[in-house]
């Protein structure tokens, strides 16, 4: 019996479970934003009516930066050019948003 050669390798695995990762973040992210909805519309002093305003301004700078850095990485890849210690900036990257999500949660305080 012979064995059939596996249909992803190693790295593209690693590559597919970092985007779910992002993705499952993003999908957190505003699903956070809808439970605090309500409190941070009598924060601002919105009703109802302008809540969808709230969602979106979250939204719009949310999609523009993950299609910023989605650009510069296939950018980068199709030009061949990788940043030094790309490993380490990746591994810094998610931390340093988490941390940038606090501070502005401690800014409303």
């Amino acid at each position: 019996m012979s064995t059939s050669p596996s249909l992803i390798t190693g790295r593209q695995r690693v590559i597919l479970l970092v985007l779910l990762g992002a993705g499952f973040m993003l999908s957190v992210d505003f699903s956070i934003l809808n439970v605090a909805l309500p409190e941070v519309g009598a924060g601002v002093g919105m009703g109802l009516t302008g809540l969808p305003w709230i969602t979106s301004a979250y939204a719009l700078p949310a999609a523009g930066f993950t299609m910023a850095v989605t650009l510069l990485s296939v950018v980068l890849v199709w030009f061949g050019l990788r940043p030094r210690g790309e490993r380490r900036t990746a591994a810094a990257a998610v931390p340093a948003w988490k941390e940038a999500e606090k501070e502005v949660a401690a800014a409303s305080d």
